[in-house]
């Protein structure tokens, strides 16, 4: 196996690197490496000459180590040499920036010195703009939370401009005083209605007055007010409402008691009028049960020591007919009755009950 190195134009390239030096530098440069140049020069062509190709050229392999242990030392003196110079060239360059340093110094010394002379006239002058301007804010520092003033512009202006920039300061600080004391006031009106505002209806003042012109004690004062105000009011009402509650539930007794009462009349009414109608059907139903018996009863009467409950029926027996015989016809009488009964007239039913009674009064007197 074999390699091939492309190598520079080693004479070309070191004077095309020597000529980025000075012309007073390149013949020391030159002399300084030479010695290495030609050393490398004895067996440059010898070295390059060796190539093995095959792995059993041991005598190939063995010269190639001799060139390369020659070419350390040349190395690594050309590398020493280099350091050698450059420490040389930092030295030199420290020197030489060391000694203008020195020169420069004293030349800015003068020079600042000229030029303190040289402005005296506009130093004094700037001078005097600074004392002004000192003392212009000074003059505006009472004004400075409503006016920030520029110090270049407020160094500059005129004496007739400050004074103008001094009254706006003044105005500017007047309004927002004023600004600020109308936020107050709004804040403690809003604050004041929202505490009163529940009992302004007891307070002297409407909720839109100003509260904010009572100091503190004025206002709690009126406050409190208010509210016992309120408190009464809250109290009284209670009162009045548990009176009304007190005469309504009395008249809603008093009502239930009429009506009550109302109802009894109404309830003995009807009874009584039920009573009235009751006694009606009977009298009609005794008149027709009259009619009834006239068949049985002789026309010559004698009467009988009984007689219906009501009075109504006479019942009396002839001298030529037997009790028994009209006990008899009255017992046919009410078995005719109890078909009619039946069939739910219960007006007649009272009768026939009542005749029941008449005949079980006369039986013991018949014979």
């Amino acid at each position: 196996m074999s390699q091939e190195f492309e190598l520079p134009e080693n004479e070309h390239a070191f004077e095309a690197e020597i000529i980025k030096a000075g012309s007073s530098l390149q013949p020391v440069i030159r002399s300084a490496f030479q010695t290495y140049r030609n050393q490398l020069a004895a067996i440059r062509e010898q070295a390059l000459s060796i190539v093995v190709t095959d792995e059993n050229d041991v005598e190939g392999m063995a010269k190639a180590r001799q060139f390369r242990l020659q070419l350390v030392p040349v190395r690594t003196g050309t590398d020493k040499k280099r350091k050698e110079l450059k420490q040389e060239s930092l030295d030199m360059g420290r020197a030489i920036d060391g000694g203008a340093k020195v020169i420069i110094n004293d030349i800015e010394a003068v020079e600042a010195h000229l030029l303190l002379q040289e402005t005296f006239k506009q130093r004094a002058e700037e001078a005097r703009l600074d004392e002004r301007m000192n003392a212009r804010l000074k003059e505006l520092e009472p004004y400075r939370e409503a006016y920030n003033p520029i110090a270049s512009e407020i160094r500059t202006m005129s004496d007739e401009q400050f004074k103008q920039t001094l009254t706006v300061a003044e105005v500017m600080l007047e309004r927002k005083k004023e600004q600020e004391l109308a936020e107050q006031n709004a804040r403690i009106r809003a604050e004041r209605q929202a505490k009163i505002e529940p009992y302004v209806q007891y307070s002297q003042h409407p909720l839109e007055y100003p509260w904010e012109k009572y100091d503190e004690q004025h206002f709690a004062a009126e406050l409190e007010t208010a509210k016992q105000a309120h408190a009464n009011a809250v109290a009284t009402l209670a009162r009045e409402r548990a009176e009304l509650q007190r005469r309504q539930e009395e008249l809603e007794a008093q009502n239930q008691k009429l009506a009550q009462e109302n109802a009894e009349k109404e309830r003995a009414r009807q009874e009584e009028e039920a009573r009235r109608i009751q006694a009606e059907r009977i009298a009609n139903a005794t008149r027709n049960a009259a009619m009834e018996l006239q068949p049985v009863v002789p026309k010559q009467q004698e009467a009988l020591p009984w007689e219906l409950p009501d009075g109504e029926i006479p019942v009396s027996v002839s001298e030529n007919k037997p009790l028994k015989e009209y006990i008899f016809d009255l017992e046919i009488i009410q078995i005719k009755w109890r078909d009619e009964i039946e069939k739910g007239n219960q007006d007649l039913a009272f009768v026939w009950n009542s005749v029941t009674d008449v005949i079980n009064n006369a039986r013991p007197f018949a014979k």
